[in-house]
């Protein structure tokens, strides 16, 4: 036997939680008596007679965490020590020893959380509309967010805090059901039809799959199947991106819409109220000219998302 010892190092035990995600690890120090000893010596001979977890051990203190590497490396210049470290992973799902139930069978774990983010702040809530709405559905706001008296935007934009609920999915598929193309087919896309997903009712263009993995594994009687993880971030608003329509150029002729470079000219030509040079680009109607005093600004719409039928997922309607 070329392993003589195998200790934990209890002050080395780490722990991470994150978002739908928690890991952890355990270090052992290994001796051994031979030059030639390698570090498979080190996991077999460790995992055989010393007490090293092997890989789908549970941690001692966590059963919903299990063994999935171990890594030996030599420890400092000298022959014989090494370290052991054994990473812990979730488990994609909880099977109860001995019940004999597949992994591809079990419910799929569901999770809500949310997600901060800045946002341009053009449209409010009435002070109304605000207390009507309490403890009812909220609607979408309607009051623009311009200065006095001129009703203008401001610039740079207002810009407030906002909030989208994130649906995260873990589930397990057989293998035999799994194909890797759906990843690059519905991975960073918008959902371009209605769907219920674990209850949530997303109206078209408000789901955003930001995150598809999976990853393969196998059962007791090595057959096997793929750990799946989605993440979808839920926007009421769409993710359509909307633009104010801004330029420099207005059209010669009055009224008209400007078709080419010759019947365009700058507005920086044009002289503000102060009798200096317009400089920036300033909002304007479709037809190409400047919007009035209290004229609403026009917003165009970009679908800088790809559009996907989400339907092929088979995603649980249900939590």
């Amino acid at each position: 036997m070329s392993v003589t010892s195998m200790n934990e190092r209890f002050q080395e035990r780490t722990a991470q939680k994150e978002m739908g995600k928690k890991t952890a690890t355990r270090s052992f120090q290994a001796t051994t008596n031979n030059v030639n000893d390698d570090a498979l010596t080190v996991i077999d001979e460790g995992i055989a007679s010393w007490g090293l977890p092997d890989t789908g051990a549970d941690h001692p203190n966590d059963p919903t965490l299990w063994a999935t590497s171990i890594t030996p490396r030599p420890e400092g210049d000298a022959w014989g020590i090494w370290l052991v470290v054994v990473k812990y992973e979730l488990k994609p799902s909880d099977i109860p020893p001995g019940s004999g139930t597949d992994p591809w069978d079990l419910d799929p774990v569901i999770s809500f959380s949310y997600s901060s983010r800045q946002k341009v702040f053009d449209k409010a809530y009435s002070y109304n509309e605000t207390i009507a709405a309490a403890g009812a559905t909220r609607d979408e706001p309607k009051v623009d967010v311009v200065n006095m008296p001129f009703k203008q935007p401001f610039d740079p934009p207002a810009m407030i805090e906002d909030y989208i609920m994130i649906i995260a999915i873990q589930r397990n598929i057989i293998g035999s059901a799994f194909n890797p193309d759906d990843i690059r087919t519905y991975q960073n896309t918008i959902n371009k039809e209605v769907i219920t997903v674990a209850g949530i009712s997303l109206p078209v263009f408000t789901g955003f799959l930001r995150d598809f993995k999976a990853q393969k594994r196998w059962t007791d009687d090595q057959i096997d199947y793929w750990a799946e993880t989605f993440e979808i971030l839920v926007d009421p608003q769409t993710w359509i991106k909307r633009i104010s329509n801004m330029g420099v150029f207005q059209a010669v002729e009055s009224g008209g819409t400007p078709t080419s470079p010759g019947n365009l000219v700058k507005y920086r030509k044009n002289l503000d109220t102060d009798g200096d040079a317009i400089r920036d680009p300033i909002r304007i109607g479709l037809a190409g000219k400047p919007l009035g005093f209290g004229d609403p600004s026009v917003y165009l719409e970009y679908h800088g998302i790809w559009e996907q039928d989400w339907a092929g997922l088979n995603l649980p309607a249900t939590y």
